[in-house]
């Protein structure tokens, strides 16, 4: 093997299921979603849009200081939003039908299970109405399971705690973040059962215009053997806070080598997902390397962000300014090239952006 900063042959490798934070299979409460389904649809946010030009409130989830219900790993959270009054959402989730109403509370929504993590940040965001007063007079109920099965039963997950807000709660919070401290299924307020974070915005839903992103490794790029790799795409709220909107699927450097790139299953995500029609807004991209212990702790390997603006001017053979965290002990150096680039945001065409992680060098002690 060549040494741990020196050159290497990678090769093409297919997207696989994830096994870390957002997933180790992506799964609903109506059952498993086979590894072959489309990762870049199941890890981003399902906001469709109709074009109509109206108005609507996105709300994004995150969430810290869970209690942790299981002995061995993380708890597995995940979000099922209910509504009264006949409130529905105005964009599409996951099915929910076969959840039971509970009393004026009907189930109109469901997140991703975030896997192994007290901290998630969930990729799904919800959208409502925003037309009159009325729709945001509206209550919305949020409870936080950890996933324990398969069952599409509710009972057959633990009970992680539960928010309950009017929407013009969160539009009328300071910079329209809102904090809610869990309540148990009665209603008494827990600290210990860890706090509920809703950032809202107001989206005009208009003809969509997308980038399509291709994301992989030069093949020259050493990378260890048996391990898993995956990257992140999120932007700033109001609040500047970072939510996710983008999770990959995981590669794996092939057994036998080849003269290919090794990519990621590319994606096709919005500006309005990126960042919200806003050019000075941040959006950060970061490699992880899977943890397969179980316990959610991947490592952060490197990572860049920039503005909406500044991404758009990039072309081809850029070199971005990435950033090494400070926490990061594999990895001792790191690049990510500029291939091919053609993104302008004022056409009605969608965009491209490739962007490759070149030249690693890692600590030797991964190789062992």
């Amino acid at each position: 093997m060549a040494n741990a900063c020196g050159s290497r042959l990678g090769a093409r490798g297919r997207s696989q299921t994830p096994a870390f934070g957002c997933g180790h299979v992506p799964r609903t409460l109506s059952g498993l979603v086979h590894e072959t389904s489309i990762m870049s649809e199941f890890f981003r946010s399902i906001t469709s849009s109709n074009g109509s030009g109206g108005a609507v409130l996105e709300v994004a989830m995150t969430a810290y200081n869970l209690v942790n219900l299981d002995l061995l790993s993380k708890s597995d959270p995940f979000i099922i939003l209910f509504m009264r009054d006949g409130g529905a959402l105005a964009s599409k989730s996951e099915d929910v039908s076969m959840i039971a109403s509970d009393g004026p509370w009907r189930a109109v929504g469901m997140t991703e299970t975030v896997w192994d993590s007290l901290e998630p940040n969930w990729v799904h965001k919800f959208r409502f109405a925003y037309v009159t007063d009325f729709d945001m007079r509206q209550r919305i109920r949020m409870d936080v399971l950890d996933r324990d099965s398969e069952s599409s039963a509710v009972n057959k997950h633990d009970f992680i705690g539960r928010a309950e807000c009017a929407l013009s709660d969160i539009v009328n919070a300071p910079m329209q973040k809102l904090e809610i401290v869990l309540s148990n299924a009665s209603g008494k307020v827990q600290k210990r059962r860890g706090t509920l974070v809703l950032h809202a915005e107001r989206v005009l839903d208009k003809p969509a215009h997308s980038l399509t992103l291709d994301v992989g490794f030069r093949e020259s790029c050493i990378l260890p053997a048996k391990k898993g790799f995956f990257f992140t795409v999120s932007r700033t709220t109001l609040s500047g806070d970072f939510c996710r909107v983008y999770l990959s699927g995981v590669v794996v450097r092939p057994q036998q080598e080849n003269d290919s790139d090794l990519l990621f299953q590319s994606a096709d995500l919005r500006d309005s997902e990126l960042f919200m029609d806003d050019p000075a807004r941040l959006i950060r991209f970061e490699l992880f390397r899977k943890d397969k212990s179980g316990r959610g702790a991947h490592e952060q390997l490197l990572y860049f962000q920039m503005s909406a603006a500044e991404l758009e001017a990039l072309r081809a053979g850029d070199a971005v300014n990435v950033r090494m965290p400070a926490k990061t002990k594999s990895l001792q150096r790191g690049s990510v090239q500029v291939g091919n680039a053609s993104w302008n945001v004022d056409t009605r065409g969608g965009g491209l952006l490739s962007l490759r992680f070149a030249d690693f060098c890692w600590s030797r002690g991964l190789f062992s």
